[in-house]
């Protein structure tokens, strides 16, 4: 009696990928506006802060040179000088001495400064093409995104559909294809059906199976996560042959053998 043909197996490891790789993206975005928002409120601070300086120190340079102008004024005579300031010339040209010195150090701060806002105007712009690089991530993100929902309503519209599993020709190693839920284990080879009431129930019998003439195919749903893993690692550490396979809840498994094909 022949089978229609029914569809191939679906796996749903590039809906994950797509999930896993759209997370990863988000995270990186938060990353990068986290520090652009830091680095623009430093640089709002710093250009705040020698702005007034610079207004500060151009008030003292002007006052200094008012000073030295009013110092510099030449007087008939020392006498006069002294009468006039209530110094001396050697102490007058002391004084005009040290605040010319200011002067120059004012003017250099200054320039210090200006060099400064001139780098910060540098990382302002480095901050806007950040900006623009986040906002072409965010489109990224979200055709990322719209690709995953798409990819997620095909899922969906699978959800329900029967998986086909072919045992191989006769004479070669039998798998036993383990259908492990969170109520069951169900070890289907091609002559026959096992039902066990757990993973510690299963492992027990499964251990007792020959491992050159046999293997497992583990097909695990979402609510036997736990129990595949306990019995996908006591498998191997008994140095089992195994397969594995991950479907959804709902989905019923059909076996299908070498002969039942020939016959379609």
């Amino acid at each position: 009696m022949s089978r229609s043909k029914k569809s191939e197996p679906i796996s749903l490891f590039a809906f994950q990928d797509a999930i896993t790789s759209v997370c990863g993206v988000i995270v990186l975005i938060t990353l990068l506006l986290a520090l652009a928002l830091a680095r623009r409120a430093m640089t709002d601070e710093r250009e705040y802060a020698n702005a007034r300086t610079v207004e500060e120190l151009s008030a003292k340079i002007e006052a200094a040179r008012q000073k030295i102008e009013a110092a510099s004024i030449p007087n008939p005579s020392d006498k006069l000088l002294e009468e006039a300031v209530g110094l001396t010339r050697p102490e007058v040209e002391a004084r005009f001495k040290n605040a010319r010195s200011g002067l120059n150090d004012a003017e250099e701060e200054k320039e210090r400064l200006e060099r400064e806002n001139a780098e910060l105007e540098k990382l302002s712009d480095e901050t806007d093409k950040i900006q623009k690089e986040n906002d072409e991530l965010e489109r990224q993100i979200r055709k990322a995104r719209e690709e995953a929902e798409e990819k997620s309503e095909i899922a969906g519209e699978q959800s329900n559909r029967g998986v086909f599993y072919e045992f191989p020709p006769s004479g070669s190693e039998a798998p036993w294809f383990v259908d492990i839920s969170g109520e069951r284990v169900v070890a289907t080879s091609r002559k026959e059906e096992k039902r066990f009431v757990g993973s510690r129930d299963f492992l027990a019998w499964a251990k007792t199976r020959p491992r050159d003439r046999e293997y497992f195919v583990l097909i695990a749903r979402p609510s036997g996560v736990d129990a595949f893993v306990d019995v996908r690692v006591e498998l191997v550490n008994a140095s089992y042959q195994i397969g594995v396979d991950l479907i959804g809840e709902a989905r019923e498994l059909e076996f299908v053998s070498d002969e039942e094909r020939s016959d379609e």
